[in-house]
């Protein structure tokens, strides 16, 4: 029996009500998730103030995970960085992601083509999570590399994932990013979102009209050319090369017939001629 889903799908947060829901691992996973690729180690108090725990929780976590190996403690300074599982569990997701393996050809020809740098991402919360990057080799940019977040209500990628879900998963979206955004800031935000939506709404559909007045108009001139070739190559098999060269010969004897009796006809009038005179 499937266990129900524990968290929001849009959100990733826990519902509180869900019995299934462990919240000793959910805790453990977020230890881990407030390690950032810029980070270096950090300490207890450090985790504590990211994750919002409780810090005599962080601690008995910290010291699980280290015993488990997802966390490396170093002595020396009192503080933890990730250890080597956690990037295994990281590969195998990679793994996973056949989409990737697709699109990184395209990626990389659509990067050398024009000289910008191509992403392909994933959400995770109110972020988005790298999965893929390409880059032109004359491209003079900063990198994101695979495993960078980058905000999704202020990027052009978050903003592009924004535009393309149903309004309903949006609107949930949309109401975290507001809940988690200062009261300042909210309105250009906001405009910012809204105009990614009309800007992704006006490109469908000048690529529909794209598709509906050239692809297609040239793709059905294409099938009736094809048509047109497969039946004649029909009529080319079904001929019959015996009979047909048969009436060939045929021709050819009547010409050959006529010609002669032309030429002996021009003999005939220039003698009778020659006569006469």
């Amino acid at each position: 029996m499937t266990a129900r889903r524990s968290a929001s799908p849009l959100t990733g947060e826990p519902k509180k009500t869900d019995r299934n829901f462990v919240a000793a691992l959910a805790r453990g996973l977020e230890i881990l998730r407030v390690f950032k690729p810029s980070d270096g180690p950090l300490g207890n108090l450090d985790i504590a103030e990211r994750s919002g725990l409780p810090k005599p929780t962080v601690s008995r976590l910290t010291y699980t995970l280290s015993s488990l190996g997802y966390l490396v403690y170093l002595e020396d300074i009192g503080k933890y960085r990730l250890g080597a599982p956690v990037l295994s569990l990281g590969y195998a997701c990679l793994a996973g992601e056949d989409v990737r393996q697709v699109a990184r050809p395209m990626m990389q020809q659509l990067a050398d083509y024009s000289g910008i740098s191509v992403g392909f991402a994933g959400r995770d919360r109110l972020t988005m999570l790298y999965l893929e990057s390409c880059r032109a080799d004359t491209t003079v940019t900063l990198l994101l590399g695979v495993g960078s977040r980058i905000p999704m209500a202020t990027t052009s990628m978050g903003r592009a994932y924004l535009a393309v879900l149903p309004k309903d998963e949006r609107a949930l979206l949309v109401d975290r990013i507001r809940d988690r955004s200062r009261a300042a800031d909210w309105p250009k935000i906001r405009d910012g979102i809204d105009k990614a939506i009309d800007d992704v709404a006006t490109l469908r559909g000048d690529l529909g009209a794209f598709q509906q007045n050239t692809l297609e108009s040239t793709a059905n001139n294409l099938r009736a050319t094809l048509e047109n070739t497969v039946n004649a190559e029909s009529v080319i098999r079904d001929t019959d090369f015996a009979e047909e060269i048969a009436n060939f010969t045929k021709q050819q004897v009547l010409i050959q017939a006529g010609t002669s009796a032309l030429a002996s006809a021009n003999q005939t009038s220039q003698l009778v001629l020659s006569l006469l005179g």
